[in-house]
């Protein structure tokens, strides 16, 4: 990786530490609301009167609301588990995001960085900076938006990467 590269994956790490941090508490008060909501859901119950667990059929409406790997952390873990767990994942996605901002850098023959410019708003954080190429000036325009984070699908990242 070139210097430009790295100075500019530097440049945009502190906004997606940002919103990095964001995602982390929605996501852990996602999690804390479906583990509350599940252990309430599921106290007290028997069994149907075809046989079968009440228990059992509202396990599976949560697995399947929450998926089965967020259910796992969910009802198995201690609140400094799932915290642990979801700074981990959230880390991980940051770097993923960062790596691939890296890529597309890299595959347009980025050379040199003339001007940055970085926006925060409410809701998402913008990129927009001037490269040099092997074929010239290029403008890139880095965007990342909140997804979700409502009803029942958590609060995550979508980034967008242009270059032309």
């Amino acid at each position: 990786m070139n210097n430009a590269i790295n100075n500019i994956a530097a440049q945009i790490a502190p906004a997606f530490e940002e919103a990095t941090a964001k995602v982390v508490e929605s996501t852990y008060n996602w999690v804390m609301k479906h583990r509350e909501d599940y252990k309430q859901a599921i106290s007290g119950k028997s069994l149907t009167e075809d046989g079968r667990s009440e228990r059992s059929v509202i396990t599976r409406q949560y697995n399947n609301i929450m998926g089965k790997g967020w259910f796992n952390i969910a009802t198995t873990g201690n609140s400094e588990s799932i915290m642990a767990f979801v700074e981990k994942n959230a880390e991980a996605t940051k770097q993923k995001r960062i790596n691939a901002v890296v890529k597309k850098l890299e595959k347009a023959g980025v050379t040199e960085f003339e001007e940055f410019d970085l926006v925060h708003t409410d809701n998402s954080f913008n990129a927009t900076f001037m490269a040099k190429t092997e074929k010239g000036v290029k403008r890139v325009s880095i965007e990342t938006i909140y997804a979700g984070g409502y009803n029942i699908q958590c609060l995550h990242m979508r980034t967008l990467i242009k270059i032309k």
